[in-house]
């Protein structure tokens, strides 16, 4: 079993595992149970407020499991509609429907022999729900369209922002699907409840960053550091990453400083009366910023660039088009 690295020792003991990166106990914790179930094929149910790294955990156990060397599938269920959605997960054969013009085959079927995520399991839509029961109790299923039954070899994790319990209580999920997901639970708590892991997380983004957007940043200054060390993080490590991110972009004398961050976190409570010295990027600019700069660094392959952003070509597709990128 793989160990987790050390960066540092001493009282500053910093650890790396599978791209989970911190210093605090309750991250130690989750890389231990990461370690612990990763071995297993028991379904796993990832809990944690938006952004605190639900997919980071998921690649983890599938990069410890015996099924490394197979394939990772990622779905959001947010990002389909129901009638595609269902498509989507389980397949469909030629005359299914009336645009099903050949065979395609559906998530679970692609990720056979290795590991399935579904990210936002409490999104689905409960008449899916009924035949991922089916597919979690004896890995099996028909495509829509056909009546021949396809099995599959495959290890299911699925997270979620929602507490699924009360769902189920509201009658929003069903009971015996939460039960049934809720076999191994690993709840990833926010970053304001882990603060030793900011300085961490910050020297990690500024490093990986600097070189995406080939600026020479000489570091940050210290109010800049006790700033963010300070600040609530409620979007969490994902509004940690794209507010490091936007100073990077921003700061144009190589040396990032607190006027350099993001308007909504320097001004939280809405007040925007002080002075800000930088007004020239907003979120969305980060954002197309970063895109424009991997595609270029990928020689606008989409199948590299999506990889390298870690997000899907379809997420990719659609924010090129938000951005007008051609």
């Amino acid at each position: 079993m793989k160990k987790v690295k050390e960066l540092k020792t001493g009282s500053d003991q910093r650890f790396e595992f599978e791209g989970i990166i911190g210093r605090s106990k309750e991250m130690l914790k989750v890389v231990n149970l990461v370690k612990v179930i990763a071995v297993s094929p028991a379904t796993v149910l990832i809990g944690g407020e938006t952004g605190t790294g639900k997919e980071l955990v998921a690649r983890a156990i599938h990069a410890s499991s015996p099924r490394k060397f197979r394939s990772f599938i990622k779905v959001d269920c947010t990002a389909l509609p129901e009638t595609l959605l269902e498509s989507e997960l389980f397949g469909y054969i030629k005359g299914a429907f009336t645009d099903a013009r050949y065979n395609k085959p559906g998530k679970f079927e692609i990720a056979d022999g290795g590991t399935i995520f579904l990210d936002e399991i409490g999104e689905i839509p409960l008449s899916v729900q009924a035949k991922l029961l089916r597919v979690l109790e004896d890995h099996s299923f028909e495509p829509l369209g056909c009546s021949k039954t396809v099995h599959v070899d495959i290890r299911i994790i699925v997270a979620t922002n929602r507490n699924l319990s009360r769902a189920a209580d509201e009658g929003l999920f069903r009971k015996d699907l939460y039960y049934r997901l809720n076999i191994f639970p690993i709840l990833i708590p926010p970053l304001r409840e882990r603060p030793d892991d900011i300085p961490v997380l910050i020297d990690y983004f500024m490093s990986k960053l600097t070189v995406l957007y080939d600026k020479k940043i000489r570091g940050m200054d210290r109010s800049a550091r006790e700033f963010l060390d300070g600040y609530s993080w409620p979007g969490n490590v994902r509004q940690l990453k794209h507010a490091i991110e936007y100073a990077i972009i921003s700061a144009d004398d190589g040396f990032i400083r607190s006027e350099h961050f993001p308007r909504d976190i320097a001004f939280p409570g809405g007040d925007e009366t002080a002075p800000v010295t930088h007004q020239k990027f907003s979120i969305p600019d980060a954002e197309k910023g970063l895109i424009v700069q991997a595609l270029k660094k990928n020689r606008f392959n989409r199948m590299k660039t999506a990889h390298d952003l870690r997000m899907s070509r379809i997420t990719l597709w659609r924010k090129m088009k938000k951005y007008c990128i051609t």
